[in-house]
């Protein structure tokens, strides 16, 4: 039994709302029964994956890291309301059939995201004492999994959950990752070790280290997914890193100096890895996260929840969250 389950949360609601799209047939289903949906998850989550307390990690935009690289997950839009009003507007001042079906479509995303919004605040507000979250303006999930993996006090064994690839460069030691793919897969520090042949890299550091310095030179030199500008976008296979491809460009794991070969590597490196390494914010943080770890599911959290969901018509078993 894991001591603390971490959970992609934002992810895992995002993951939900298209399933249960697909099961209304396209239709917008309500955010009671996405709430509904999310609980059941986390509840088969603990389950199977088998971990004392939950601890749900969500996003909140607009990304800091944006602010070091303004390209970062551009790609990554939701349709908001001032997108809907130009569509409405469009659609007045060019009345036609193409114009109606492109409103329609913005009318329905938009309101599928308004739906997804609601299901998260309802569960930040009504699920504290039971499902501890952790939230702030401009940290996404990943930056709490890095900070965590950082965390002294974070002793006992525990285990992210996530789908996203990033997160198997957080495994560590004490912090495995379960993949919440279409066959979940349960990873270890040494499974990655394993996997990603990464005995040449200890040897040539010389010292531990953790893997979002390895994601950083992957990412610049064989592809990242944040849609960044300038960093190659190329898929190749993890194994095909050789030691040839670094030794030439770091003399140390810490990045701290570079080697004068290509200037424009160099700097290209320095700005990618700074704004990947969620590691400053731990200082902000630290507090805040060791006062969610030590919160608990409480009774009158469980209370609060029930009456919640009763006064909502939202059908949840109490076993989903009466535990502890």
């Amino acid at each position: 039994m894991y001591k603390y389950g971490f959970i992609d949360a934002q992810y895992l609601l995002r993951r939900n709302s298209f399933r249960i799209y697909r099961e209304y047939e396209g239709k917008i289903a309500p955010w009671t029964v996405l709430m509904q949906s999310f609980l059941h998850s986390v509840a088969i989550l603990r389950s199977e994956v088998g971990f004392d307390q939950p601890i749900l990690l969500w996003d909140s935009g607009p990304y800091r890291k944006c602010n070091i690289i303004k390209s970062y997950k551009s790609d990554r839009n939701h349709i908001s309301l001032e997108t809907l009003r130009k569509a409405e507007a469009y659609y007045e001042e060019y009345p036609s059939g193409e114009s109606l079906e492109l409103l329609k479509d913005i009318q329905h995303e938009y309101t599928q995201e308004e739906n997804f919004n609601r299901a998260k605040a309802e569960l930040l507000k009504n699920t504290s004492d039971v499902f501890p979250s952790l939230i702030a303006e401009g940290i996404e999930g990943d930056d709490w999994a890095v900070m965590l993996t950082l965390l002294p006090e974070l002793t006992e064994k525990s285990v992210l959950l996530s789908i996203d690839s990033d997160w198997m460069y957080m495994i560590t030691e004490s912090l495995d990752l379960y993949r919440m793919t279409k066959n979940p897969t349960l990873y270890t520090y040494e499974d990655i070790k394993e996997e990603w042949e990464l005995d040449w890299w200890f040897k040539f550091i010389g010292k531990p280290f953790h893997l979002m310095h390895y994601k950083a030179c992957y990412d610049i030199y064989y592809g990242n997914h944040d849609n960044v500008k300038g960093i190659s976008h190329k898929c190749k296979k993890r194994n095909s890193l050789k030691l040839v491809d670094f030794e030439s460009y770091f003399k140390d794991i810490s990045l701290n100096s570079i080697s004068e070969y290509r200037p424009d590597i160099q700097k290209r490196i320095k700005k990618y890895y700074k704004a990947l390494d969620s590691r400053r914010y731990l200082s902000e943080f630290k507090e805040l996260i060791e006062r969610t770890l030590k919160r608990r599911n409480s009774h009158e959290g469980q209370e609060h929840l029930r009456r919640f969901l009763e006064s909502h018509f939202i059908q949840v078993s109490p076993d989903c969250y009466k535990f502890n």
